[in-house]
């Protein structure tokens, strides 16, 4: 792949994000603007993609270079991101997700896990692996790159969860899984609604600017959900609480709350 083109598709992937966390070869990390990390990325050596908020990918941490391959032997998908180590062949490989996974939300946690620790003992990763940063990819001195311009739900690993992890790791039964996959979708929509919603509060047709907001959101789900209920909910919320979004320190951390939110929790209340 022409590295200019590949370096464009990296840098589409991290847009997703406002700021990102960075670490040094030394351990030393800081956190960047998007754009600044761009410019300073050969720098550092891994970056933090799942947070303290949620996970927005699945990382492998590949130490056989005999195993580099497998996901594609099992018939996994392509990852998003392999990142190969020019000097001893240790790679991650990182799959994407269109919709991130809110920490919050117990029950699609426990999905993201499932699906997390069946792909490691069907591939053979690192079960110790934290699942947390990964290699920098834009970093061209240390690490050779493959990218692919695409991204996952979770319900596209669903075939490859593993029985035995699931009741080893008690909560839901394995045919409970698929239940979750709709509504991982419902809390997405939900969480982008609603903060929409507060910066319209006060505006005429409100039902309305929600509905088709909602739609436009729901049309990138590959199985859309039925949106009238969370149009519903979020709209009371709206209208019971117009006035109070008036108030300056109220509105400034609900605006800016999506600007940051890719940081851990313990930095978004030093703010």
């Amino acid at each position: 792949m022409n590295l200019h083109l590949q370096q464009t598709q990296l840098t589409k992937t991290l847009n997703r994000f406002k700021k990102i966390r960075a670490y040094s070869i030394t351990g030393y990390n800081n956190i960047f603007p998007i754009k600044d990390f761009i410019k300073n990325a050969h720098k550092y050596q891994q970056v933090q993609l799942n947070t303290g908020f949620h996970f927005n990918a699945i990382i492998m941490d590949i130490d056989n270079e005999e195993l580099l391959t497998e996901w594609n032997y099992q018939g996994l998908p392509v990852p998003t991101i392999q990142t190969l180590n020019k000097e001893n062949n240790k790679a991650h490989l990182v799959w994407l997700l269109k919709t991130p996974v809110y920490k919050k939300h117990k029950h699609v946690v426990d999905y993201y896990k499932a699906i997390v620790n069946s792909i490691k003992k069907l591939i053979g990763a690192d079960e110790a692996y934290q699942n947390h940063q990964t290699k920098n990819f834009l970093n061209e001195e240390l690490y050779r790159v493959t990218y692919n311009d695409v991204s996952y739900e979770l319900g596209d690993f669903r075939e490859f969860i593993d029985q035995e992890i699931v009741h080893q790791n008690k909560t839901y039964e394995y045919e409970e899984y698929s239940n979750l996959i709709a509504s991982s979708r419902h809390i997405h929509l939900f969480e982008v609604l609603r903060k929409y919603g507060y910066t319209i509060a006060n505006q005429t047709n409100l039902h309305n600017k929600l509905t088709q907001r909602a739609e436009a959101i729901n049309q990138g789900f590959d199985e859309p959900i039925k949106v009238k209920h969370i149009v519903k909910s979020v709209l009371k919320f709206c209208e019971e609480n117009r006035h109070n979004f008036r108030t300056t320190n109220y509105i400034k951390k609900v605006m800016k709350f999506k600007k940051i939110r890719n940081l851990p929790l313990k930095e978004f209340k030093k703010r």
